[in-house]
């Protein structure tokens, strides 16, 4: 896969999520077993407009010369791996059960 197909769907990915937990923290949450607080609606917000931005850079750099995107690559993949890192070892105990 090419780093500006890479930086494509992570563009798309984050845009999607990012709009969701924007506009409905609420529902974009519920399935994954959280229900938020109004302070956590807060956040979830803010990490929606923070997801707008990095699909707007992901766009952004589909362009850029190769060295810009391998260090977009490598923030990506790094980012990604600490997610999945934290969501294996912290998933709810009931996801853990089924």
């Amino acid at each position: 896969m090419r780093i500006s197909t890479l930086l494509a769907v992570n563009a798309f990915v984050a845009m999607t999520f990012g709009i969701a937990f924007t506009f409905a923290p609420a529902e974009t949450a519920a399935p994954y077993g959280v229900q938020l607080p109004l302070a956590g609606l807060l956040l979830a917000r803010l990490f929606g407009a923070s997801l707008i931005g990095f699909g707007i850079v992901s766009w952004l750099l589909r362009t850029a010369d190769a060295g810009a995107q391998r260090a977009a690559a490598i923030s990506i993949a790094v980012a990604d791996a600490i997610g999945t890192t934290i969501h294996l070892i912290r998933r709810p105990v009931a996801a853990r059960a089924s």
